[in-house]
C-alpha cells in the first residue's frame, strides 16, 4: 500500500507535483480546496512509515471538519479521527506516543477549568489529553 492507495481508500484527491506549492510544502503535506470546494491533499510520495501514515491521516481528518471550530477541538478531533481511520481502514493501531505533542497542546489550551466546566466536549478532550 502507498499513499495513493490510502487516499483512494479515504475517497480523497491527492496531488504530488502541482505548480502551486514548492517541494517543501508537499513534503510535510498541506490541505487545500479545489475550484469545486473539494479537499485536495498536497503530499509527496515516499516510504510509508507509521509516523507518515499518522500525519497523512491527521491531515485527511481535517478535510471535513467544519470551519470555525476552536483550535483545541480541531486538534482533538483530528487525532481521534486519525487513530480511528488507522484502525478501520488499515487494520492496525498507531502508537499513542505520536499524539503526545498534540495532547500537551490541548492540555495547555484547556487549562482553564471554567471552559471545561461549561462544555462536555471540552471535558472529553481534556480526558483524552490527560492520557499518557
Amino acid at each position: 500500500m502507498n499513499y495513493t492507495d490510502l487516499a483512494d481508500t479515504l475517497a480523497m484527491d491527492i496531488c504530488y507535483d502541482c505548480p502551486a506549492f514548492n517541494e517543501s510544502r508537499h513534503t510535510r503535506g498541506v490541505l487545500r480546496r479545489d475550484e469545486q470546494g473539494e479537499p485536495v491533499l498536497h503530499w509527496r510520495e515516499r516510504r510509508m512509515a507509521s509516523t507518515g501514515v499518522y500525519n497523512f491521516l491527521k491531515l485527511a481528518a481535517k478535510a471535513y471538519q467544519p470551519l470555525g471550530l476552536p483550535f483545541w477541538k480541531r486538534i482533538w478531533l483530528a487525532n481521534v479521527t486519525a487513530y480511528n481511520l488507522a484502525e478501520t481502514h488499515l487494520h492496525r493501531q498507531l502508537p499513542r506516543r505520536y499524539a503526545d505533542k498534540d495532547r500537551a497542546h490541548v492540555r495547555w489550551l484547556l487549562r482553564n477549568p471554567v471552559l471545561r466546566s461549561k462544555n462536555e466536549e471540552a471535558r472529553r478532550a481534556w480526558r483524552w489529553a490527560q492520557q499518557s
